[in-house]
């Protein structure tokens, strides 16, 4: 935990409280806000003697009674010792705007932060303090008491008549308070117990974190301008759509909100989304149909999008702290507060009539948008994306990764046809068929090139060598196609399908038996495995590591094999191993295949093709605010750069992916768009 050009290590954990509530904004924000403050801090320091031994000292405790830095904490922090925490972005913000401007407390160098929570998601260990612990069984467990507490001290109270204070003071409270201080320290001792008990990152996995901080730092520009008046402008509607459905129910509901009422009222079994669009598709009387199109109309979910962006931007416009590092267990990042990844793609496709659509609304013209595209909250809804945008003076570039895990499954299948199938495509696009028109072509019987971009048979070729590559079965692709496009497939065709993807590709199927069963050898005969010469399965202590051609360690925990029967009843054996449910969020005993397997593998090097491609734009200058799945979007002066320079930056293929055909798609504008 201490680098060798480092004399040592902190390891620190604040409390604070603050008149805004942290859940509904962001570390970055809720620091700069005037009234957050810190109520303690606990600290571990850990020095390197003359000797080279590593000498601990006692976890110790500052109040904010004491207000100067301690002086053992200054003289660590001056002499460059790193600064662990868990979810240390949280630590770095108070440091930084709480306890450097307000207390006087030294500078850190960012360089020097390191986060234990990301030590956890890097081993696919549960990312929270209270969970890591639980799973670990450590001896330090996380104090449900004392969290308690500090949930009551770190927001405003609701003053009583005996008690009129808006705060829980320690002169009236002293108990809370010491179990506060005890909580604190607690916690920094199971930091610490996390930090030894994990494997470090790598190097390279290192740099990637700390440019995710950098990213995180950064932030993205927002137009708040334009937030806000849509925020206002929904306010309206709001309040008019209530006024027309309590009178058309007479009273009985209120507000388009009241699901139970509306449900009750309209004679639903459901008011899902799926359920109003099949009521409205149908016959319904007149006050029926009004009542569940202003449903349908307020409830969009996008909307709310609105009010995060708000919450989330700092009075420079730019939403921080945006990006979860390693958030998916295969590595790739996850977003956080305006969740980028699930923005909705929206109806207006053209840059003009985004840019028109955006004027209205300055305007407040509401009448205008609806006369032009009949729904202002559609409007709403497809102008999210649009909100993030570049910086004055500054334009925005990204990349896409084209059909990148289809590219990497069958690079790992060793399977030449398809790899031709795209390196011909990628030379002369115009002229040869893509994966996905030539799967349509196969499932059809027809030639490939009339499965044309935006035809159902190219679609349902896209959604098989997207959906079938991780051993998907035939009615489950049913329900996704359904699900997705409104499309029905009868039982024979969707078989068929099926069938169909894995007689053309016999190289994936067999690609999920060699994951399989060199998973369960590894884990049998605590023997390294290679599939393909590409991936390495090995057991070291308690965890089965998934070794990428990157060098990276994908980690399954307590690895076990189960004797089962197969479908003849045939004895077999099955992979499980301890995790976080991907549904549930629980952590739980977790059974695997060959195809989940596969899946794990393919998604993690595609992550690491775009961390690789992150590293390079960064060294280029050109800076990264966003990524989005397989997309970077980097932020530049509009005097530099261009989109094709970026693309081939982009699109260089690692040494340890030679021989995967990666192509890149890129754009340049001022908003973001998809």
């Amino acid at each position: 935990m201490i680098d060798k050009w480092n004399h040592g290590a902190i390891v620190i954990d604040f409390e604070t409280r603050s008149e805004i509530d942290l859940r509904k904004t962001n570390p970055y924000v809720y620091s700069c806000h005037d009234s957050t403050t810190a109520l303690c801090c606990a600290f571990k320091i850990l020095a390197i003697t003359n000797e080279g031994h590593l000498f601990e000292y006692p976890t110790r405790l500052w109040i904010e009674d004491d207000i100067f830095c301690p002086d053992d904490l200054e003289q660590a922090i001056e002499r460059g010792f790193l600064v662990w925490a868990h979810n240390v972005f949280f630590e770095r913000c108070i440091l930084e705007n709480v306890m450097v401007p307000k207390f006087g407390w030294p500078k850190i160098d960012p360089r020097n932060y390191r986060c234990s929570a990301a030590q956890c998601a890097a081993y696919s260990m549960p990312r929270s303090l209270f969970g890591v612990c639980q799973a670990l069984r450590l001896t330090n467990q996380k104090d449900d008491t004392g969290h308690r507490v500090m949930m009551q001290l770190c927001k405003p109270r609701k003053p009583t008549k005996n008690n009129p204070d808006r705060w829980f003071t320690k002169e009236r409270y002293p108990e809370k308070f010491d179990q506060l201080y005890s909580y604190c320290v607690n916690d920094v001792n199971a930091e610490y117990e996390v930090i030894q008990t994990l494997p470090y990152l790598n190097a390279t996995e290192f740099k990637i974190w700390q440019l995710d901080q950098e990213i995180n730092q950064r932030g993205i520009q927002c137009d708040i301008e334009t937030v806000e008046t849509i925020i206002s402008l929904f306010g309206e509607m709001q309040e008019k759509a209530n006024r027309q459905i309590k009178k058309l129910t007479k009273g009985k509901v209120k507000t388009t909100n009241q699901v139970a009422a509306i449900t009750k009222f309209c004679g639903l079994d459901s008011l899902s989304a799926q359920s109003v669009e099949t009521a409205l598709a149908g016959k319904l009387p007149k006050r029926i149909r009004r009542i569940l199109e202003l449903r349908q109309l307020m409830s969009k979910a996008s909307v709310r999008k609105y009010q995060a962006m708000s919450n989330l931007a700092s009075d420079d416009g730019r939403i921080r702290s945006h990006l979860i590092y390693h958030g998916a267990r295969t590595g790739r990042w996850t977003g956080s507060g305006i969740q980028p990844q699930n923005m909705p793609r929206g109806n207006i496709k053209s840059t003009s009539d985004r840019d028109w659509c955006i004027k209205q609304i300055r305007k407040r013209d509401i009448e205008a948008l609806e006369l032009v595209f009949n729904s202002a909250t559609d409007v709403f809804s497809s102008l999210v994306r649009s909100m993030l945008m570049a910086g004055k003076g500054k334009t925005l570039i990204a990349g896409d990764f084209a059909s990148i895990e289809a590219r990497i499954l069958f690079w790992l299948a060793r399977d030449k046809t398809a790899l031709d199938i795209f390196r011909a495509v990628d030379k002369d696009p115009e002229n040869n068929p893509d994966i996905y028109m030539v799967q349509a072509g196969s499932i059809y019987g027809i030639d490939p090139m009339k499965a044309y971009k935006g035809s159902e048979e190219r679609y349902l070729g896209k959604k098989s060598i997207l959906g079938l590559g991780y051993g998907m079965g035939w009615r489950k692709f049913q329900s996704t196609v359904f699900d997705e496009s409104g499309i029905e497939l009868d039982n024979l065709f969707a078989k068929r399908v099926v069938d169909k993807y894995r007689k053309r590709w016999k190289s994936v199927p067999r690609l999920w038996k060699q994951f399989e069963s060199a998973a369960i050898k590894a884990v049998m005969d605590r023997v390294s495995v290679r599939v393909n010469n590409y991936v390495k399965y090995e057991c070291k202590g308690p965890f089965l590591y998934c070794i990428l051609p990157s060098g990276r360690k994908l980690a399954y925990y307590k690895p076990h094999i189960i004797e089962d029967l197969d479908p003849w009843d045939n004895e077999t054996y099955k992979l499980a191993y301890y995790g976080t449910n991907s549904q549930s969020y629980k952590w739980e005993r977790i059974h695997t295949y060959g195809g989940k397997l596969a899946e794990n593998a393919v998604q993690a090097i595609a992550r690491d093709l775009m961390a690789y491609a992150m590293l390079r734009l960064e060294r280029s200058n050109y800076r990264i605010v966003l990524t989005v799945h397989d997309e970077i979007v980097c932020e530049v002066p509009r005097t530099i750069g261009s989109d094709e320079i970026f693309r081939d930056i982009m699109s260089i293929v690692p040494k340890w992916a030679k021989g995967c055909p990666i192509e890149c798609e890129s754009w340049i504008g001022k908003r973001y768009r998809k």
